[in-house]
């Protein structure tokens, strides 16, 4: 759906047409960033502090570590390992 589109239409909580309503309305700085092309609705909405930032885990144990240890290095992945850890001594 184009940018117009999504600035025509009525937009539930949640959505690319939400955030960029709510970019429209309280970050017009951001929004205008977008409508260039500069940034993608959920980097703004992330910049603007209205979205969390998230990470794609890929399907491969391999890669899903490699990818982990990349964004959160030997300290982040040492707690990464005490979680899923964790995680593996719940009973369920």
């Amino acid at each position: 759906m184009s940018l117009p589109d999504l600035r025509r239409k009525t937009n539930s909580r949640g959505t690319a047409g939400y955030f960029l309503d709510r970019l429209d309305n309280e970050r017009p700085d951001l929004a205008a960033r977008v409508d260039y092309g500069e940034l993608s609705i959920h980097a703004a909405a992330v910049q603007a502090g209205f979205r969390k930032p998230q990470c794609t885990v890929p399907n491969d144990i391999d890669e899903v570590a490699a990818a982990l240890f990349r964004r959160w290095g030997t300290d982040g992945a040492r707690r990464i390992a005490e979680a899923l850890l964790k995680l593996a001594r719940r009973p369920r």
